[in-house]
């Protein structure tokens, strides 16, 4: 008797390969494009959307000397508490522009309920993502360069310690 058993797991490793196949194919908006951002790298110019989602550029975002910019994931928990200690981290400096970018949507009852200034938060439409984790906190220059990039929080306070 011929044993089968390596030919339907052949089949079965066909079938899912060919299926995952087809659907991303088929539907392109489940592709993620990776821009993993690190120190010297171009911020990226890509569509930032406010929460009426209108489109925003790089270049009507990024328009101070030093750009602080909190990446964020409306599901992960850390990124959700981060928004707690807004007033604390951030003191109103005219030299310094404030950012905090979603990569998958802007939670605005979160935002609202820690008096967050929404024209401040703009989401990715899950299009991309800069980072595998959350919070992420980068500072970006005039000329779009990340200058300091962290997942630490303690990390970000004294390098914010140090522009502001």
């Amino acid at each position: 008797m011929v044993n089968k058993k390596p030919k339907i797991i052949f089949y079965i490793l066909f079938f899912f390969a060919v299926s995952s196949l087809v659907i991303y194919i088929l539907f392109p908006s489940i592709k993620k494009k990776n821009i993993y951002l690190d120190y010297r790298n171009e911020f990226p110019n890509v569509k930032f959307y406010n929460i009426d989602s209108n489109v925003k550029s790089r270049d009507q975002l990024l328009i101070s000397k030093d750009n602080v910019i909190f990446y964020l994931s409306k599901s992960c928990n850390l990124s959700v508490e981060m928004l707690k200690n807004y007033k604390k981290i951030i003191v109103e400096k005219d030299n310094i522009n404030y950012l905090f970018i979603w990569e998958d949507e802007i939670p605005a009852s979160e935002i609202n309920k820690w008096n967050i200034p929404i024209y401040n938060n703009y989401y990715l439409d899950n299009k991309y993502s800069f980072s595998n984790y959350f919070p992420t906190y980068f500072i970006v220059d005039k000329n779009f360069l990340v200058v300091f990039k962290t997942t630490d929080y303690n990390s970000f306070l004294n390098k914010y310690d140090e522009i502001s």
